[in-house]
């Protein structure tokens, strides 16, 4: 610097802006360029519908990331699925962003504030002889953060970074259970029309049996009526499971990232129910009380509401400005040295202050409540599981007696000690109870389902069933 402005006095005073010009042109080679990137409705609405999952460059990515498993495989299960929709998913990549900010923000906060560069020309209207009217001075200003505040930003960015990757890992575990139940309402429809079709088709013969039986006068037309009405009420149920399979397409694609059009020719394997239910329950429940994602994301949001409390108390006590200075006057080299600092005069923060605790206090306050809440889902959870477990049981008890009672009845009509419309009955309640004790399964699934997303622990594994 003391070299640098004896040259602005050794040659003319022209140069200065020329050496003002060369400085800001190094500064400037330094900086990064704005690069504008608009959001086309359009084009990006085209990106989407254009959007496959056989797409060769997810293909690529998925076997580079997960090179155990064959991309695209035969059938998708689970996993697979789940794996395909973290690279693809834009709420999986907003919140991949809203980490990368994070990481941005705790980056910037950990950098020093650059000093400021002053340039100052001074006019005199009556130098003395010999001398010229104008002196020129150079001086920096650095800024001393004091009481701990750049600790207390890093802080914050660091907790504000913690939120950020707990968000994250809960947007993947949605991710997982949004597809986990759309596969399972997937699933449930298919496994309703088949017993749906069985029980038509035997009600079907059935009202032929009936219709013989009214010709030959030995039954009333009413018993034939009932017979067909029931055949009705099958028909109304299957053309709801129909619609119920096309919803849970739907509600796959949208759990999945993409379009119902892109899933349109999908082979899936089917879940088929493989619980494991920790031995432990009491201390699962108080692992996931303190280590589910939400829970943590909620704790580092407390903790971001203290470094910020710590960061306004620290702002009562100013920071100090240094400012160095050197100047050439009549010949003379003039050092000089300046301290400014901003003077609480008219307040010590204290709106800050109480502004920081409040949030401190929501920031409790909402961890309290979220803490209760996950509690009280875990509990009414694990009821239910227990409840569906029961009826599940009972529904397989329920069908073996059905089975029995169909042997017999075969057994029987063989004898001659019953007719076929008979036998019709007995096979079609056989089948209904089939698919009670299938709907009591999947039953009890959704309930484990709940437990998992109370618990964000992963307790039904679901076992492949290459069933399209």
């Amino acid at each position: 610097m003391k070299v640098l402005v004896r040259e602005q006095y050794h040659k003319p005073m022209t140069k200065i802006p020329r050496l003002s010009l060369l400085m800001i042109t190094v500064f400037l080679t330094a900086c990064v360029s704005y690069i504008p990137h608009p959001l086309k409705p359009d084009e990006n609405l085209a990106i989407l519908d254009a959007r496959h999952i056989d797409d060769a460059a997810l293909m690529t990515r998925l076997h580079e990331h997960y090179p155990q498993y064959n991309w695209p495989p035969a059938y998708w299960n689970l996993t697979q699925l789940n794996l395909m929709a973290t690279e693809i998913h834009p709420e999986i990549a907003q919140a991949k962003a809203e980490f990368q900010l994070a990481q941005a923000s705790l980056q910037s906060s950990q950098t020093l504030p650059n000093p400021q560069l002053n340039l100052t020309k001074q006019h005199t209207s009556n130098p003395p002889d010999g001398q010229g009217s104008w002196t020129t001075g150079v001086g920096l200003d650095f800024l001393l953060e004091t009481a701990g505040k750049r600790d207390a930003k890093q802080r914050f960015a660091a907790q504000k970074l913690a939120v950020a990757q707990a968000g994250l890992i809960n947007a993947q575990w949605q991710l997982r259970a949004h597809i986990r139940d759309a596969l399972l309402a997937l699933s449930e429809a298919k496994s309703t029309q088949f017993f749906l079709q069985k029980q038509i088709s035997l009600v079907n013969s059935s009202v032929e049996a009936w219709n013989n039986r009214v010709m030959m006068g030995m039954s009333a037309r009413s018993e034939q009526l009932a017979v067909e009405a029931h055949l009705t009420d099958l028909k109304q149920q299957l053309t709801t499971a129909i619609h119920d399979e096309s919803d849970a397409r739907h509600q796959l694609a949208t759990a999945l990232g993409l379009t119902p059009k892109a899933i349109e020719h999908l082979s899936l394997s089917l879940p088929v129910a493989n619980i494991v239910l920790p031995s432990d329950g009491d201390s699962i429940t108080a692992t996931a009380l303190q280590k589910r994602a939400d829970i943590q994301a909620s704790l580092a949001e407390y903790a971001a509401s203290e470094a910020k409390l710590q960061f306004e108390v620290a702002k009562q006590y100013p920071d100090i400005t240094l400012s160095p200075s050197y100047s050439w006057d009549a010949q003379s080299m003039i050092w000089s040295l300046g301290v400014g600092l901003a003077l609480p005069l008219f307040n010590h923060n204290q709106s800050g202050i109480a502004e920081a605790e409040a949030d401190r206090q929501v920031a409790k306050t909402r961890f309290e409540a979220l803490q209760l809440n996950c509690r009280n889902a875990i509990e009414q959870a694990e009821k239910n599981e227990k409840t569906t477990a029961l009826m599940e049981l009972q529904a397989k008890e329920a069908t073996q007696i059905a089975m029995n009672r169909l042997h017999a009845a075969e057994n029987a009509f063989k004898a001659g000690a019953t007719d076929r419309v008979q036998l019709l009955e007995i096979r079609e309640t056989q089948i209904a109870m089939q698919h009670a004790q299938a709907q009591a399964e999947f039953n009890h699934a959704r309930a484990v389902a709940t437990l998992e997303d109370a618990l964000q622990l992963p307790l039904n594994t679901f076992q492949d069933a290459v069933k399209p």
